[in-house]
């Protein structure tokens, strides 16, 4: 997943610009998916829908969402199968399509200056990433990882049969 900043340069439209990455699961490293590269035999699709705004001359501020599905090994039995990334909160309110579960912001900020010793910074709940003008793009696909890790797959996925199989009431 690689914001580049040419994408939105001339554009006609007024921002925010919606821009969107389908990236097959195997290409992300999440932590219950497929580790060894091999394609996904359930075709499973991870979707970064990412509203772009453009703030100052050269910074851009993302808001993005994440949905699809990744490949999971269940915790019971072992098969992997494809595990749908919860599509809302459970907080009631489902009209909002900014209110996905596995979403980020991120500021591109063209005056960043990290740290001596390489650590990341945050401002309020946004990432901050550097992204001088002499930048063309910047990878967020360790940022995608990290947010499916954090709010889309539990810490044990158990496929359809074996939860099926699970007592409902001890």
């Amino acid at each position: 997943v690689v914001f580049r900043r040419g994408a939105y340069k001339g554009l006609k439209e007024k921002p925010p610009f919606r821009t969107t990455w389908d990236v097959p699961c195997e290409r992300l490293d999440v932590k219950l998916g497929h580790r060894d590269g091999t394609a996904s035999r359930f075709g499973s699709i991870v979707t970064v829908s990412c509203d772009v705004e453009p703030v100052g001359a050269h910074g851009f501020f993302l808001a993005a969402a994440i949905r699809g599905a990744v490949d999971c090994a269940c915790a019971s039995c072992g098969v992997v199968f494809a595990h749908a990334l919860p599509e809302h909160r459970d907080d009631g309110d489902d009209d909002d399509d900014d209110d996905a579960p596995c979403a980020f912001t991120a500021w591109l900020d063209p005056d960043f200056v990290s740290t001596a010793d390489g650590a990341s910074s945050a401002s309020g709940d946004a990432e901050v990433f550097p992204f001088p003008p002499s930048r063309d793009a910047v990878d967020l696909t360790d940022l995608v990882v990290d947010t499916i890790d954090a709010f889309g797959v539990p810490d044990e996925c158990v496929c359809d049969a074996c939860r099926a199989a699970e007592p409902r009431a001890w």
